[in-house]
C-alpha cells in the first residue's frame, strides 16, 4: 500500500510541475488575448507598482484603461501576438505619449523583427 501512495504521490507531483510549464514562449499577445479584462486591469496595476520609480510606471497606472485598449488595439494584429507584453507595454506608452509616427513605426519593425529572429534560431 505505501509503495502505490508513494507512486501516486510522485505521479502526482509531475502532472503539477508539467501543468506549471507556460505552452508560450512567455507573456506575449496570444497570452494577453486570453485573459480576462479585470485581469489586465491586475496585470496593468501589479507591473505599475513593481516599477514604483519609473514615470512610465506611474503613467500606467493612472491611465490602466487607456493602456488596456492600447494592448487590445496592438494585439488585433497577428505579426505582433508574438511580441513579448513588456515591449508591447513600452509601444503603447511612448504611443499614449505622442511619439512620432515615424519612431513608432521604427519601433515596431524592430519588435517584429525580434520576434521572427527568435523563431528562426
Amino acid at each position: 500500500m505505501k509503495k502505490y501512495l508513494a507512486v501516486l504521490l510522485t505521479a502526482g507531483m509531475c502532472a503539477t510541475s508539467m501543468a506549471a510549464t507556460p505552452k508560450t514562449n512567455g507573456h506575449n499577445g496570444v497570452w494577453w488575448r486570453q485573459k480576462s479584462g479585470l485581469f489586465k486591469e491586475a496585470y496593468i496595476d501589479g507591473y505599475s507598482d513593481g516599477e514604483k520609480h519609473d514615470d512610465r510606471a506611474q503613467y500606467e497606472l493612472e491611465h490602466v484603461d487607456q493602456v488596456i485598449d492600447g494592448l487590445n488595439a496592438f494585439y488585433r494584429y497577428a505579426s505582433n501576438r508574438g511580441i513579448r507584453v513588456e515591449d508591447a507595454m513600452d509601444y503603447v506608452y511612448n504611443q499614449l505619449q505622442g511619439a512620432p509616427e515615424t519612431a513608432l513605426a521604427t519601433k515596431l519593425q524592430m519588435l517584429r523583427n525580434a520576434v521572427a529572429g527568435s523563431k528562426a534560431a
